[in-house]
């Protein structure tokens, strides 16, 4: 049987900070946040580094509270060690912003290539937004990352090309169970050496379902695909590869910019009336990446 986290509340800065997960002392994976939440105070990046090296023993059914705190180098460890279930930053994006950004996407040719090739096409997107809308929402979340975690942020990149980051996706129908990791999905590449993986979404319009799910259960590669995954054309697990582990239903709230461990399996519920109420979502991953001197960065990509 699935348990359902119910979410915390808030935190006294200029977002407003959700955590939602279980407490559960006794686990490794606890005591592991606690080593990592003793070192923030000292050093962001310590923190960071104690989640990279704890990351492989983010395995047991159960997240471990780690407090109601606001976004800290503490908590985005915690995610990353998969202590944490989420977090949300109420009020990331004002109603009013995330307005004048549908008010963009409405009027914009949504252009499907190629990966590499359609990069030009989204950045136009994304110059719109800056532009018309006054809104630079990558730059936004990666300068907030920067000054919560003190590390280097940047987009990914092959040699002289960037990944792009910060995808506008249009999901009215159900996302079925799955998982996203580098080191799986994209082996050789370099967002296949990162130690660790989250994903952030901000939705742009109020909608009617459309819930993200989440489970606590990391993705194991190829021998979960063997498994578990529903053969093609579906891209799917079946769910018996969640079976009997905790489960965080998160409701979305326009503006509210959202954090998960996306290595764990996660699910997105259909929207309801999605012909009145389009499904829309900003959104990109966030690795972990040791550089070549032995420090961190952080990564993102789409």
């Amino acid at each position: 049987m699935f348990r359902r986290v119910v979410p915390l509340s808030t935190a006294p800065s200029r977002f407003s900070v959700k955590t939602s997960l279980r407490y559960k002392s006794s686990s490794p994976i606890h005591r592991a946040a606690a080593a990592a939440a003793s070192v923030v105070s000292q050093n962001a990046s310590d923190a960071l580094e104690a989640a990279h090296h704890d990351n492989q023993r983010a395995h047991s059914s159960y997240w471990n509270a780690v407090g109601n705190e606001p976004v800290t180098a503490e908590t985005i460890s915690a995610l990353l060690s998969n202590s944490l279930s989420n977090v949300g930053v109420k009020d990331f994006l004002s109603r009013q912003e995330c307005a004048r950004m549908v008010d963009v996407i409405r009027t914009h040719a949504i252009v499907t290539q190629t990966y590499f090739a359609s990069v030009p096409s989204a950045r136009d997107l994304q110059e719109r937004f800056i532009q018309e809308a006054k809104i630079d929402i990558v730059g936004r979340v990666a300068s907030y990352l920067r000054t919560v975690t003190n590390l280097p942020v940047r987009l990914a990149r092959e040699g002289n090309q960037e990944y792009f980051a910060g995808l506008l996706r249009l999901i009215n129908s159900s996302a079925l169970i799955h998982a996203d990791f580098g080191p799986f999905d994209a082996p050789g590449w370099e967002i296949g050496r990162i130690s660790a993986q989250l994903s952030w979404n901000i939705l742009l319009r109020d909608v009617q379902g459309g819930e993200c799910i989440i489970y606590r259960r990391f993705w194991e590669g190829k021998s979960d695909d063997e498994r578990f995954k529903q053969p093609k054309p579906g891209y799917g697990y079946t769910a018996e590869v969640v079976e009997g582990r905790e489960v965080q239903v998160v409701t979305p709230q326009v503006g509210e910019l959202t954090m998960f461990n996306s290595r764990n399996f996660h699910a997105v519920n259909a929207a309801r009336q999605p012909e009145l109420f389009p499904r829309y979502t900003m959104s990109s991953f966030i690795g972990l990446l040791t550089t070549t001197k032995g420090g961190f960065e952080i990564i993102l990509w789409s």
